[in-house]
């Protein structure tokens, strides 16, 4: 429950040792520390990987999902293109129940444009219950071969 309620909000490139290839040399990956701290504007480069890290506990039945992915108008895009599934890792090595942990969605900057990605935290079962958290975050995705350094920002 604490893991819920503590507000940690790191942002940071990845050194340069964990580049993506796709993205090419000096371009890092972008990876996003999230709990509760919503309205963030990222920035990435075509090719590069954007992980969100969101605090959470399985055991308890609830997840992190995608609830939507717009564009600046609103309409449904794919700016970012999923990387599979959002991942769960619980805190402890052991796999204790009702320790808590992190979920990992993971996106591939596909094309230049402003991605809005929605997350909900809820139980699937409980479709007509509201989220008991959300989540969202905005990711700016520009050409690869901008010689512009990405800037995150609040």
């Amino acid at each position: 429950m604490r893991n819920l309620l503590s507000i940690l909000l790191v942002l940071c490139v990845l050194p340069a040792l964990a580049e993506s290839p796709a993205a090419g040399p000096g371009h890092a990956d972008v990876e996003l520390a999230v709990s509760e701290e919503n309205a963030l504007t990222l920035t990435a480069r075509v090719g590069q990987t954007v992980r969100i890290r969101l605090a959470g506990n399985a055991t308890t039945g609830y997840e992190w999902t995608l609830t939507s992915q717009t564009d600046e108008k609103g309409r449904a895009c794919k700016i970012l293109t999923p990387a599979g599934a959002i991942e769960y890792r619980p805190a402890s090595a052991e796999g204790r129940v009702g320790v808590g942990g992190e979920f990992f969605a993971t996106f591939r900057a596909a094309r230049p444009g402003l991605a809005k990605l929605a997350f909900a935290y809820q139980r699937p079962w409980e479709k007509d219950k509201d989220p008991i958290k959300t989540f969202a975050v905005s990711v700016r995705v520009i050409a690869a071969e901008s010689r512009k350094a990405p800037c995150n920002t609040k």
